[in-house]
């Protein structure tokens, strides 16, 4: 079997390798920078997080919630699908938590990719899946006087579309 990387424990990351078990392949290893999973679920708590399509449709099509507490899941329910659908699949094992990925270069004679991370360990895969997402990197607005705004503040990732909370301002 081929060793396969993938980096991100989000929703892409998660149900590759669901879908890579229930094909009966295991020679795998989820490649996660922080200390649990969950991607922009797991990072993004401002006050109101929560999802911008209904929740039935956040979920896997193979793995169905119906109980969902609202019509837009707030942030902790979304993660705690998340975390359920990795226990109830055997995932965990698979998870390294806090590696971060750093480098990934393809060697063409042997067929492998060579992965570094963040503390210098090198992996070799013959398949490389990057599941990052695109919504792990806070986007701070370039704003005149931005550094001298009084009140406390968040900054949602780029990319995001949730408005800002009446409790939080533009940092």
């Amino acid at each position: 079997m081929p060793r396969i990387a993938i980096i991100g424990s989000g929703f892409s990351g998660l149900c590759l390798a669901i879908q890579l078990r229930k094909a009966g392949i295991d020679s795998f290893t989820i490649f996660e920078k922080a200390n649990r999973l969950g991607g922009t679920w797991r990072d993004n708590t401002y006050p109101g997080a929560a999802c911008d399509v209904p929740s039935f449709s956040y979920c896997f099509s193979f793995e169905q919630k119906r109980d969902w507490s609202r019509k837009w899941s707030p942030q902790e329910e979304i993660r705690d699908y998340m975390d359920h659908c990795a226990r109830k699949y055997d995932l965990l094992h698979h998870i390294r938590f806090a590696t971060e990925i750093t480098d990934a270069r393809f060697d063409g004679r042997e067929g492998a990719w060579h992965l570094r991370t963040a503390n210098g360990e090198e992996i070799a895969a013959e398949v490389l899946v990057s599941a990052v997402g695109q919504l792990n990197r806070p986007l701070i607005p370039d704003l005149p006087g931005l550094d001298r705004f009084p009140a406390r503040a968040f900054t949602p990732p780029a990319g995001a579309t949730t408005a800002i909370s009446r409790e939080s301002a533009w940092r």
